[in-house]
């Protein structure tokens, strides 16, 4: 029930749909957000290439601005990447809603979100995080508790550095970009006209 005053998207919408209707606005929400967030990580990429061409000039560039060009452009990346997994996630719930046959998950996507989600434990060897000895707890090993660090350990380490091909975690921005695109596309004919026209003038610019 919202609180008096509070706008209801869904007021007035079947109790049997509430639930598909909220993941399909959740769907929207996120496609929009992973276009917006490739648009800041390419911009933010090309003034960081930018910043370390003039390094060598003779006016050259403060160590300090590097490091800060840096924390831009990993945190746009690392909001991209966990834009793109809520996508995923939403788009599943909406396949779930409608009964649908269950999607292939995207396992770069999945195993990229896992090695973020646990790299404040991860142990670093110089500019790359690598997954530390792991072993389950004795009181738990019936159960077979899964490694924390399993999508680190596969991915071989996690080079905390700028990459030259345009990646982060492995996936290109672009893919995260085209996998926007589709999402949207097969639900397209369900967001109405002005959704449909906001979407295509994202594109557009892209």
């Amino acid at each position: 029930m919202p609180v008096s005053g509070q706008w209801d998207p869904f007021d007035g919408e079947a109790e049997s749909r509430v639930g598909e209707e909220h993941a399909l606005m959740f769907v929207r929400t996120w496609a929009e957000e992973v276009l917006r967030h490739i648009e800041r990580v390419e911009q933010t990429r090309r003034s960081v290439d930018s910043a370390y061409r003039m390094q060598g000039d003779e006016l050259g560039i403060e160590g300090e601005y590097l490091q800060g060009e840096f924390r831009r452009l990993w945190a746009a990346e690392h909001t991209l990447l966990w834009a793109a997994y809520q996508l995923e996630r939403w788009r599943d719930r909406l396949d779930r809603e409608r009964g649908d046959t269950e999607r292939e998950p995207d396992k770069e996507l999945k195993r990229a979100r896992n090695v973020l989600e646990h790299l404040d434990t991860a142990d670093f060897i110089g500019d790359e995080a690598v997954a530390p000895p792991w072993e389950p707890p004795e009181e738990s090993k019936k159960c077979k508790p899964r490694d924390p660090y399993w999508s680190l350990r596969k991915l071989g380490g996690l080079s905390i550095s700028i990459t030259d091909d345009g990646t982060f975690c492995g996936i290109a921005s672009s893919d995260l970009r085209d996998h926007a695109r589709d999402v949207v596309h097969s639900v397209e004919n369900e967001l109405g006209e002005e959704a449909a026209d906001y979407l295509a003038e994202l594109w557009s610019e892209r």
